[in-house]
């Protein structure tokens, strides 16, 4: 039993400083399939070495409405899904891991479509709110407040527009 303990201790080692190679680096997806509105399946290969490497990635810092897991096919996702795949299809896409959530087994940090965040873009165009309980970037309240002020987005017709001083 001594063994088996010490063989998984190793094992369990070994694989987290294999995964520590792609965090804090930024790479090119090959293949991108939108999962749901707040997850993408990213197949990429790290480096010339390795083979390709299949993963989910979670785009965080979003306030989805409950909707950031559905599958695309349930009828309250299709609709961000369809969106979403329509704004990367055929563009570059690069990812910058910074994180990875055990329990869900998800990888997040940042995601461009050919040079922009996508989060901002998500923010800017008034897809989704800013989820302030993720943390407090003053640059993202400012994207959420122009979509708000130029009725971008959720922010059309579900919200009163702001007043002219609000906006200035």
């Amino acid at each position: 039993m001594r063994y088996l303990v010490i063989l998984m201790a190793l094992f369990i080692g070994n694989k987290a400083t294999a995964n520590t190679v792609v965090f804090n680096q930024t790479f090119i997806a090959q293949e991108l399939v939108v999962v749901s509105p707040g997850v993408m399946n990213i197949v990429t290969n790290f480096d010339d070495k390795t083979e390709l490497a299949n993963f989910n990635y979670y785009i965080d810092g979003i306030d989805y409405e409950g909707v950031a897991l559905n599958q695309c096919d349930n009828d309250t996702a299709s609709t961000a899904c369809q969106l979403l795949m329509s704004f990367i299809e055929d563009k570059e896409i690069k990812f910058h891991i910074t994180d990875f959530n055990e329990k869900t087994n998800l990888f997040t940090g940042q995601l461009y479509v050919n040079g922009d965040s996508l989060k901002d873009v998500m923010i800017k165009e008034g897809w989704y709110r800013y989820d302030y309980t993720k943390g407090r970037s003053r640059y993202l309240s400012i994207l959420q407040k122009e979509a708000k002020c130029n009725a971008r987005g959720i922010w059309k017709s579900r919200y009163s527009p702001l007043t002219e001083l609000e906006c200035n």
